[in-house]
């Protein structure tokens, strides 16, 4: 099973990127895990090869869109499932593939929080896991004004009821 990290980012965070790729990126290369950054394509100034460049806007206002784009992206590509993180998450890649162990089998994990939502959503503070029956899915729908962890947890949750999408919270 090919497991992505995808690091939704824009141009303020982008010094946080060779820090990235010399900690944790390195780290979760060596055990088979791949990282992409996702910046806008406003944002473009001096790309490596591990940053994807979206059509959505430059900011945080802007990552409901630029998520989207994420999963329109990896449902072209052969990757079962993604890790959706910010440059600011924590990230043990040991931890990661131990969580990716359990959570295999299930289209959404993470740690799940709730509020006065419909649906509960796991955080993208904290970063979670989706399959390609979700990327896959959520690529078809058009964000909220929600953010986006969000908008995923109410767009996934009425397909979570009807049993065709499955979830674990990690908690």
């Amino acid at each position: 099973m090919r497991l992505l990290i995808a690091v939704r980012s824009w141009a303020e965070h982008f010094n946080s990127h060779d820090a990235i790729r010399a900690s944790w990126g390195a780290e979760a290369a060596s055990l088979g895990i791949q990282t992409r950054f996702f910046v806008s394509e406003q944002a473009a100034l001096l790309r490596k090869s591990d940053e994807i460049l979206v059509h959505a806007p430059d900011s945080e206002a802007g990552v409901p869109r630029m998520t989207r784009e994420i999963f329109k992206w990896a449902a072209g590509k052969q990757i079962d499932y993604l890790f959706l993180a910010y440059p600011n998450t924590l990230v043990s890649p040991v931890e990661l593939m131990n969580t990716f162990l359990q959570v295999r089998g299930f289209d959404y994990a993470g740690k799940f929080e709730s509020s006065h939502l419909d649906f509960p959503w796991a955080s993208g503070r904290d970063g979670y896991f989706l399959s390609r029956n979700a990327f896959g899915t959520l690529s078809l729908l058009f964000p909220t004004d929600l953010p986006e962890d969000q908008w995923v947890g109410q767009a996934l949750g009425p397909l979570v009821l009807e049993k065709e999408i499955t979830y674990l919270d990690t908690k």
